[in-house]
């Protein structure tokens, strides 16, 4: 669980229509990947989780399992923390973020201003879109995508080359110093201490409403929020008619174009089947996420110690008298093609723009 970031920035320059050679030109690269012939080893699945552990100071959890390290005196305050109903309305904040993250951040369309010139482009996306994801394997493509995000992920914090050969050796020594572990592990059978599913709560409400552009814990800040949700209430876009599954194979094919452009694995395979072949060789023995010997597999999700410090300062008098239940969000169909819409265009710019506003 990590702190969400506000959407990005606004478009330059107006909408001129989908580019549709480009679409049959997604098909062709698509079906030039190289197939993986076997499943990802679960160990390395478990390398990249333990990797990809954010810091916890950008966390709003501890490792699953695990317990926040708390200062003397902070377990009994959150004990004593009222009750936030607004917590309810978490699922329909996280499906307002993803729309303003997908529509804004991704696509470039302000929100909700917008929206028309957004509705216009999912109207216009053609049934073909998502042919290049339609014939693929789904295992092998998302088993692909794994050790992609691995390898990025092994040079981006740890700063070793998979293809490098002494690659093992140097994850084991790095990855506990440049991805520390936080949180201690709590015995079996231990329970959850009490507020801190109010605690985590309150910290998640914060996390999604700063990616609305919202301070939850500042003054007048609930009303702001509210007023938020009432703006992106007014988008409309169209649902777009698509096949479920050859929508699911379009994430993973955009995560690998992210690290390793389709075009250029299309002209050359050859670098990116030795890449892949050497992530599949890794032979690391992963450190626990959090301190002590790893149990408590009951326990609930935990808030950070850094959390639960943030919602003890905070003046909860106002959000905890916000009850909003689940707000309605007639958005919420057009997600799925959207989020489509934000994966082809990531891979290329079939959305063509005009002229500058």
């Amino acid at each position: 669980m990590t702190r969400a970031d506000a959407a990005g920035s606004l478009p330059a320059m107006v909408y001129a229509g989908i580019n549709r050679p480009l679409l049959g030109d997604l098909a062709g690269l698509a079906h030039a990947v190289p197939k993986l012939a076997t499943p990802v080893p679960p160990p390395l699945a478990k390398l990249l989780e333990r990797v990809m552990l954010p810091p916890e100071s950008q966390a709003l959890g501890v490792p699953a399992g695990c317990t926040p390290d708390l200062a003397e005196g902070m377990a009994e305050r959150v004990a004593g923390l009222p009750d936030v109903p607004l917590t309810q309305a978490l699922p329909a904040l996280g499906t307002l973020a993803t729309l303003q993250h997908l529509a804004t951040g991704r696509l470039g369309f302000a929100m909700p201003s917008e929206a028309p010139e957004l509705a216009q482009v999912m109207r216009d996306l053609p049934p073909e879109a998502l042919a290049p994801a339609s014939e693929l394997a789904a295992g092998p493509l998302a088993g692909l995508a794994t050790l992609v995000a691995l390898g990025a992920a092994l040079k981006e914090r740890l700063g070793v080359d998979p293809e490098h050969p002494e690659a093992s050796r140097l994850i084991e020594e790095r990855l506990p110093e440049r991805v520390p572990a936080y949180g201690t592990y709590a015995a079996d059978g231990a329970g959850a201490a009490a507020g801190m599913d109010k605690a985590l709560g309150v910290g998640m409400l914060y996390g999604v409403s700063e990616a609305l552009g919202v301070k939850l814990d500042q003054p007048g800040g609930v009303q702001k929020l509210a007023d938020r949700v009432r703006e992106l209430n007014t988008a409309r876009l169209p649902v777009i008619d698509l096949d479920p599954d050859a929508a699911g194979k379009l994430y993973p094919l955009s995560q690998i174009h992210k690290h390793w452009p389709l075009d250029q694995v299309a002209r050359d395979p050859e670098p990116f089947r030795r890449h892949i072949a050497a992530l599949l060789k890794l032979d690391v023995e992963v450190p626990p996420a959090g301190n002590g010997t790893p149990g408590g597999a009951g326990l609930p999700p935990q808030p950070t110690a850094e959390t639960v410090r943030k919602v003890l300062d905070s003046d909860l008098g106002e959000i905890s008298r916000a009850d909003w239940g689940a707000p309605e969000l007639p958005v919420t169909p057009a997600i799925p093609g959207l989020a489509a819409l934000a994966q082809l265009q990531d891979m290329l710019p079939v959305i063509r723009r005009g002229a500058v506003r």
